[in-house]
């Protein structure tokens, strides 16, 4: 038996309520002195004590891989829940056949070593209490991003024991081939406390300069984050300063794909003041309960396609569906497919890299989901 959805229904982003549940999950001390003792404990280690040192990239291994002209890679944010949703969700992206398969971050509740045992390596706990979930490798690879709830242990879960079972070196990386570039991103290490920016550290922004633009190759950039630049809910809010960090480098639109919040929505091209542009894709919808309560605001931000069906589950939670997305490289073109936890095609898009990095294409209006909300009015420019 997986862990149920409930579970993490309305959990808020504040570190002591994810600590607290953390504690009061543990089998047979929910509501007890125990609980209370530990959550009281850890919560505790994460505000007193510092947060893990940041690590970069040393020696012969500079972070920026090649990978195939012709390969699939898979994508999924805020998926380590362990539940059987996550489960599903897994499952597809492993029928997909993907080279790589890329996390987006998030592994709940505060990420530390048994959560991330259980909810993301497969690994069995001490308590036994669920049957593990382990994320789909890739045949080539697989990578995880960073993200605030990582963070709410201070990071040694997932630089300590996350990062090394998968082979990866650091919480940033760079794919590329002759005609796409994919950076990916940790917004997470700055993204708790009183000061949470989601900006990225120095040492990221120190190797996007010496390893990954010294030299515009004029490649098709697409990014990967764990937190959103913008968002088109009014109980949100977007974390803009890595956008704005990245026009020192990047001066044509990309593609980004994010998670964070939990939904998949999909954006015209946009920026915000003093940031790059991007087609964004918000796909923070792979393990944790999906809210469809709220309709975006095309003032705010200019989405094109909501997923606001709603999920016929067991538990009896007005909750959306979960889902992946797959991409496709053929030399200069990408093909991106939107699936939910049952593998039904969603929407796709079309893209192509010219010889100088500029991107054309889009979401394919044909076919489309009768149950997704969209909104392709023309594009709208909304400077903040």
């Amino acid at each position: 038996m997986k862990k149920p959805l409930a579970r993490f229904s309305n959990l808020s982003r504040v570190a002591l309520e994810s600590h607290f549940r953390t504690a009061m999950f543990q089998k047979e001390s929910a509501y007890t002195a125990k609980a209370f003792l530990t959550w009281a404990r850890d919560y505790l280690r994460y505000f007193l004590l510092p947060k893990h040192k940041f690590i970069g990239y040393s020696g012969p291994d500079n972070g920026v891989y090649g990978f195939p002209t012709n390969s699939k890679i898979a994508l999924a944010g805020d998926w380590g829940t362990g539940t059987e949703e996550a489960a599903q969700v897994g499952e597809r992206i492993q029928e997909f056949g993907a080279d790589y398969t890329i996390h987006l971050g998030d592994v709940y509740y505060v990420g530390n070593t048994p959560e991330i045992d259980e909810n993301f390596l497969g690994v069995s706990s001490d308590e036994g209490e669920f049957e593990p979930v382990r994320w789909p490798r890739g045949g080539i690879g697989s990578f995880s991003l960073n993200g605030n709830h990582e963070m709410y242990s201070n990071g040694n879960g997932y630089f300590d024991v996350l990062l090394p079972m998968l082979g990866q070196k650091a919480s940033f990386f760079c794919l590329q081939n002759k005609y796409w570039k994919i950076v990916a991103l940790d917004t997470g290490y700055y993204s708790t406390g009183l000061f949470a920016s989601a900006k990225l550290p120095k040492p990221l922004m120190e190797w996007l300069d010496k390893e990954v633009f010294a030299k515009d190759t004029g490649q098709g950039i697409i990014l990967l984050s764990h937190h959103q630049p913008w968002t088109a809910f009014d109980y949100e809010k977007g974390y803009p300063a890595a956008a704005r960090q990245l026009w020192e480098f990047i001066h044509r639109p990309v593609l980004w794909f994010w998670g964070h919040e939990h939904k998949m929505i999909l954006y015209d091209k946009f920026s915000v003041k003093g940031s790059i542009e991007a087609y964004g894709r918000c796909i923070g919808h792979g393990g944790m309960p999906i809210n469809i309560c709220y309709a975006p605001n095309a003032k705010k931000a200019p989405w094109q396609v909501y997923d606001m069906r709603s999920y016929p589950n067991s538990e009896g939670l007005h909750v959306g569906f979960n889902g992946h997305a797959e991409l496709e490289f053929t030399e200069r073109t990408l093909g991106v497919t939107y699936k939910d936890l049952n593998g039904k095609f969603l929407l796709s898009e079309s893209w192509e890299t010219t010889p100088y990095g500029i991107l054309h294409g889009g979401i394919n209006r044909q076919p489309i989901d009768l149950g997704l909300m969209t909104n392709f009015a023309p594009a709208m420019r909304v400077v903040k």
